[in-house]
């Protein structure tokens, strides 16, 4: 998604431009260049490269740097792509074959990484490798389209069976035995659940033809798989003639090293933990570009402690609990990604769930990404994020809040789309599509909120750190849309509220707190047993504008026409209209 267009011009500038240093070239080239192929041809030297996919051949940008960059078969050469021959060779673990470029899939990813030089481009061939592997030196790996990862195995051996009771099922070969972490959604722990059993007690997986199966505690029926005697598989339909494949790892990459850069990947079939089953293993300078990863019982990627790191252009995939983990690392960029179906296997959304979850994080940018579908939240800094901006992001049917900023400072959220969120939790101001928690020194404004539980909040709760208490939130030019659903049963339908349950600061002169210029649209007439706003000691909340535009939270606010709130959303290509929840 591009620049928000009601941002002010500052803003728009810094989001449309700000952080594309990975794709820019030097300024000899005269300005950024967002797309590197706007560099062919021009002029480089020792001094000012060309962006990082292209060689720089006889002081001009040339249209390639490895084989990658070029079609499929071909190799490239002095900057140039083209077919291979004895004196244009391709990349390793690749035959040149009637002049082009065809994979061979008789090694290891392993002993491909092991053989390459320190600094060095790999291109990874077009394989599928079933195995773990890590990378201990600073390395890029740039793959052809069809290279993937894989931490499953082909199960080709099935036996009819009869299990107790008469049922029939397709009995393979055991799974080897797999960790289990976390809390699920009821909140019982992994090993402790009584009667129904919850997903993400359960790693296993199998997927038949690519699709995947669904586990059951029992007998299995048709796309259906359980556990009999010493973990062996047992299929509920007959196998064969097609592929089944079983996870067996739980990690696909773990960086060992500063300067490992993954472009063009595929990862698919991990029973990770919250570890991730791709990780910079807390190492620096950690790229993941243009890639796709799916299909993790936990995380599917983790990125612990280290600096300069940027995660971008990729996709994210059914993952079990989280898409992508950040935990304490520092100049963290996440631009441009896709994350769908997140938290598919319902872990506690108050731990490290959803799209994205960032604890302990340092000049966080999060811009320009998609999270869709989600059983948690969206995207979350929780407990010590610093300096984090949230920007450009689109955000919609998390069941719990679409943004989340919770015990941390110095944040911005600007020019976000949020909605169907938050149905999950629809008590107090629980359900935003926006939340503010418990932090201080932060700036909300041109952000779009429609047909979420609740709006905007901001939460003050008791706290010890004093870094947690909220102090200088500003919240303004935001604009809110929503609807009078059925299902929930509370008082609380709010559109804006600043709420507090204990004597904390929130509501002090000194605190610095205040909203102004917002606006909003609700699908009913107010009513007293409908509680919109929120802003004062002493008060549940206010039902009225006309007595929220007098406080200092609700400074300027004012209602939408049905023609302004109808345009909004379809200039922001936001839904027209509510989901029955």
């Amino acid at each position: 998604m591009g620049a928000n267009p009601d941002l002010p011009l500052p803003w728009r500038e810094r989001a449309g431009v700000r952080g594309r240093t990975l794709l820019c070239a030097t300024l000899l080239l005269t300005a950024c260049i967002l797309n590197p192929y706007d560099a062919r041809g021009k002029a480089c030297d020792a001094a000012h490269a060309c962006p990082d996919n292209l060689a720089c051949v006889s002081g001009v940008c040339g249209e390639c740097a490895v084989a990658t960059d070029c079609a499929v078969t071909e190799t490239c050469a002095s900057g140039a792509c083209g077919a291979c021959s004895v004196e244009r060779p391709c990349p390793p673990a690749e035959r040149c074959n009637a002049g082009r470029c065809e994979p061979k899939c008789d090694v290891t990813l392993q002993s491909l990484i092991d053989s390459a030089a320190a600094g060095s481009t790999l291109v990874v061939p077009a394989c599928t490798f079933r195995e773990q592997v890590t990378v201990n030196k600073a390395l890029t790996l740039s793959g052809r389209p069809g290279a993937e990862v894989k931490g499953s195995d082909v199960f080709g051996q099935w036996a009819p069976v009869t299990l107790d009771g008469g049922a029939h099922a397709f009995q393979g070969d055991a799974v080897p035995a797999l960790p289990l972490h976390g809390l699920c959604t009821s909140g019982c722990p992994i090993d402790g659940c009584q009667g129904g059993v919850e997903g993400c007690q359960w790693p296993e997986q199998v997927f038949v033809d690519g699709a995947p199966l669904t586990q059951v505690n029992g007998t299995p029926g048709a796309g259906q798989f359980s556990l009999g005697p010493s973990r062996a598989v047992l299929l509920g339909a007959d196998p064969a003639g097609h592929q089944v494949e079983v996870t067996t790892r739980t990690r696909w990459l773990t960086a060992q090293s500063d300067g490992v850069s993954l472009d063009r990947l595929t990862f698919r079939h991990a029973a990770s933990s919250t570890d991730g089953a791709l990780s910079n293993g807390g190492f620096s300078q950690f790229r993941l570009a243009r890639s796709t990863l799916a299909d993790a019982h936990g995380a599917l990627a983790c990125v612990r402690q280290g600096t300069g790191i940027a995660i971008t252009g990729s996709t994210f995939e059914r993952a079990g609990q989280v898409g992508l983990c950040i935990d304490g690392a520092q100049q963290v960029e996440v631009r441009g990604n896709t994350f769908t179906d997140v938290n598919a296997e319902r872990f506690d959304p108050e731990g490290s769930s959803g799209g994205i979850f960032a604890t302990a994080a340092g000049e966080l940018i999060v811009s320009g990404n998609r999270v869709h579908g989600s059983s948690g939240r969206g995207i979350t800094c929780l407990t010590d994020c610093a300096n984090a901006l949230f920007e450009n992001n689109t955000v919609d049917h998390t069941r719990f809040s679409g943004l989340y900023y919770g015990a941390s400072t110095h944040g911005t959220l600007a020019g976000n789309r949020v909605w169907e969120s938050g149905w999950g939790d629809t008590d107090w101001g629980w359900g935003a599509g926006l939340l503010i928690w418990a932090s201080s020194d932060v700036e909300v404004h041109h952000n779009r909120v429609a047909w979420a539980a609740d709006g905007l909040t901001v939460i003050s709760q008791r706290q010890s750190n004093p870094q947690w208490l909220v102090r200088r939130v500003t919240v303004h030019d935001n604009t809110v849309v929503s609807t009078r659903d059925p299902s929930d049963a509370t008082l609380y339908m709010l559109d804006l509220g600043w709420l507090e349950d204990w004597a904390g600061p929130l509501y002090a002169p000194d605190a610095g707190n205040a909203g102004r210029d917002n606006r909003f649209w609700n699908d009913s007439a107010e009513s007293s047993m409908q509680l919109r706003f929120g802003w004062g000691a002493g008060t549940m909340g206010m039902t009225r504008l006309t007595d929220f535009a007098g406080t200092v939270g609700g400074a300027g606010s004012a209602y939408l026409s049905l023609e302004e709130k109808n345009a909004l959303l379809a200039d922001a290509g936001m839904p027209p209209s509510p989901e029955a929840h």
